[in-house]
Parts: structure tokens; sequence; C-alpha cells
């Protein structure tokens, strides 16, 4: 019964734990970069749903103002 380790070098043994280290890293960045992409745009929501004055000091445009109030009034959400 020959232990399967032994058979590898170390250079496979190496490379194949690089490789794991690599993909798990990465998996791990992208479940983190994953969870704030939907807390920042929860906290976009919120913002835009309950902060109005402050998302009308960044709108410059008068045509994406116009949209804004208007989909603000059709969502009910000035009551």
């Amino acid at each position: 019964m020959g232990n399967k380790m032994e058979n590898k070098s170390i250079g496979q043994i190496f490379k194949e734990s690089l490789k794991k280290s690599f993909f798990s890293g990465l998996w791990s960045c992208l479940k983190w970069s994953f969870i704030l992409t939907l807390v920042s745009l929860g906290l976009f929501l919120l913002v835009f749903r309950f902060q109005p004055e402050t998302i009308k000091k960044y709108i410059k445009d008068p045509k994406d103002l116009q949209f804004y109030d208007d989909l603000r009034k059709k969502n009910g959400w000035d009551k």
C-alpha cells in the first residue's frame, strides 16, 4: 500500500496547494465583493427612497430631476 503523497514530487505538491489557495482566495474575494455590492446597493436604494433632498442635490439635469419626481409620485413615496 503506497501512499499517494510519496509518489508526487515536492513541486507538484506545491503547485497543487498553490492552485487550491488561489481558487479559495478568488472565491473568498468574489464572495466578499458580492456581499459589499449588495450592501452598497441596499444603502443606495434606502437613500433613493427615503432621502429625496440628498438625491436632488446630486441631480443636475432638469429632465432627470423631473423623472425622479415622477417616479416618487407614481410609487406613492411622498405621502
